[in-house]
């Protein structure tokens, strides 16, 4: 037997398998060819691509006389709004429950009300002490225990000692 390369042999398998028979009548295909395509020269291009056209262009810039600013005139300042001071206590002046409690804030660690209290200065050392004493913030185990006692006592105080406060600080109003 005589040494094929692949190509005869895929060519007879091909030919052998073929269902529509191959006559004499059928004439070659022959593909066309492919026309060049068409080249882009930028010097055939139109005025429209090289300058923008009149819809886009700028209009030209009216010329404006220069007028002289106006004099400044001086006006009165606004009247400042009145300050509403904020009420504050000292200690003594506190009855004997807020004084207690505020003696247990003290001793939390609220230092800025040891001797003057007003309801902003309450508000900002509990925040503080909070912060302080939550016991998702106490690093040691036997400290959480009593982070959280002391945590409670403190919102305990702040609850009791804001309401106290508020109540003394607006006027009561007449039953009139």
């Amino acid at each position: 037997m005589e040494k094929q390369s692949f190509r005869e042999i895929l060519a007879g398998l091909l030919e052998e398998n073929d269902p529509a028979p191959k006559t004499e009548t059928a004439a070659a295909y022959t593909p066309e060819p492919i026309p060049e395509m068409p080249t882009f020269h930028w010097e055939n291009t139109s005025a429209t691509f090289a300058k923008p056209s009149a819809r886009y262009a700028t209009p030209p810039k009216a010329k404006v006389a220069a007028t002289p600013a106006p004099a400044p005139t001086i006006t009165a300042a606004p009247a400042a709004a009145p300050v509403v001071k904020e009420p504050s206590w000292t200690i003594s002046e506190l009855n004997s429950t807020d004084q207690r409690l505020v003696n247990s804030l003290v001793k939390l660690g609220a230092n800025e009300v040891a001797t003057v209290i007003s309801v902003s200065l309450l508000k900002k050392a509990y925040r503080r002490l909070a912060k302080q004493l939550h016991p998702d913030t106490a690093l040691a185990v036997a400290g959480k225990q009593k982070s959280q006692e002391d945590f409670l006592a403190l919102q305990s105080i702040y609850e009791e000692l804001n309401a106290s406060l508020r109540a003394q600080s607006t006027p009561m109003k007449s039953a009139a």
